[in-house]
């Protein structure tokens, strides 16, 4: 086939962050990178993508050496990336190299959260926005559909995305696991990183109500506003507490944050996530009726446990993803050969068509009759060369056909 599929681009696992940060693209970044590939005469196809972790760009091209330069060009362009730091750091894929590597990106194979689901999404954008900039034509279409749906088959067929791993998405599944039907409320205390990050994994998980207690009310009421909670003094957690199925403790103390005061008599279970360190739940909270205390070493070993089933459920997906991209390899060589059959078919007819009209004196019937039998030895006689040419072509290694 004449044409090369090349991805370039620097990931978590060729580069530092502060070259991931200096080669990130914001959306307008990544639609000028993309226009100016469209101007390019290098290359035919292309599609960039950007997240937290990666800056890629997938390039389709005729000659080798050229198709190769095109994204280096554009990401030393339109990021502050220098070509020494982007030299040493970069990758580039070649053909069926590059279409495993963006089926094992979308599929959360090479993520630094294994398995992580956001991945998808961000796949998907990507196609979606080369699609609105007519930077995509039908290789690098079907190299996205092709990794999207290989993805799916990873999750369906595979544990790749069980469990939880992050300590926020961890407690959020904990917390909803423990409660006996959907919490009506969650209540945490603390409002720094931990406790944003916590409120916006419970957010997301459709929770009833959250609400943040903290010493500084200011700072509650600031976490509490970016992500639809309700604020409360910390001296109000009593109150809080009534009528809640869980509250996390992210805070750093010197004392019990959470008291057997506050906690109260309560006659409902109360499941009790202790994050901070030093532990700022006050011991004797664990043996009141109803409630379920949970440590962060607790926690960390459900983390650990889960990083581990998906880390065996990593190698069933990564064998999927090998056949999934042989089956992409073989589309390729099948739509490579249907232009060479359809020629040799077309080239037949055209000589058959020619040789017919020099043919005069023929009746109506006669020529019909001629018409039909030259159709006939074409076709018997082309089918087994059209075939063999077939065969021939989806059976050569891909870098013979690229």
């Amino acid at each position: 086939m004449s044409e090369l599929l090349y991805v370039c681009g620097v990931s978590h696992t060729s580069a530092g962050i502060a070259v991931r940060e200096s080669a990130a693209l914001d959306a307008e970044a990544e639609r000028a990178v993309l226009r100016r590939l469209q101007a390019d005469p290098r290359v035919r196809e292309a599609a960039v993508l950007a997240t937290c972790n990666r800056t890629e760009i997938y390039v389709v091209g005729g000659d080798r050496s050229s198709v190769q330069e095109a994204p280096r060009d554009a990401l030393l362009a339109h990021t502050r990336l220098g070509a020494g730091a982007l030299d040493r750091c970069r990758f580039g894929l070649w053909d069926q190299g590059a279409a495993e590597h963006l089926f094992r990106v979308t599929a959360g194979l090479e993520s630094v959260i294994l398995g992580e689901t956001e991945i998808v999404s961000q796949v998907r954008r990507t196609a979606e926005t080369a699609r609105g900039q007519g930077t995509v034509g039908p290789l690098l279409t079907a190299l996205f559909e092709h990794a999207l749906g290989a993805a799916r088959r990873a999750r369906r067929e595979t544990a790749i995305g069980a469990g939880a791993i992050s300590l926020s998405s961890v407690v959020a599944e904990l917390v909803i696991d423990r409660c006996p039907s959907r919490p009506r409320r969650i209540v945490v205390v603390g409002a720094g990183q931990l406790a944003a990050r916590l409120l916006r994994t419970l957010a997301g998980r459709g929770v009833g109500e959250l609400v943040v207690a903290n010493r500084s009310a200011a700072a509650a009421h600031e976490l509490a506003a970016r992500h639809g909670a309700t604020a409360v003094a910390l001296g109000e957690l009593g109150e809080a507490l009534d009528g809640a199925d869980a509250v996390i403790v992210a805070a750093r103390a010197s004392q019990p944050v959470l008291t057997v005061a506050a906690v109260g008599r309560r006659d409902r279970r109360l499941v009790v996530v202790d994050l901070s360190v030093p532990c700022a739940v006050a011991p004797a909270v664990a043996a009141l009726p109803g409630v379920e205390l949970h440590d962060l070493d607790g926690v960390q070993l459900r983390a650990r446990e889960n990083a581990l089933g998906r880390h065996r459920a990593a190698q069933a997906a990564a064998s999927l993803i090998e056949a999934e991209t042989a089956r992409f390899a073989q589309w390729r060589r099948e739509a490579a050969a249907a232009p060479l059959v359809e020629a040799l078919w077309r080239e037949a007819e055209r000589i058959r068509v020619a040789e017919l009209a020099r043919l005069e004196g023929l009746t109506e019937e006669e020529r019909q009759r001629l018409d039909a039998l030259s159709r006939s030895l074409v076709r018997r006689l082309l089918h087994v060369p059209a075939q063999r040419l077939r065969e021939a072509l989806q059976a050569a290694p891909e870098r013979d056909v690229a």
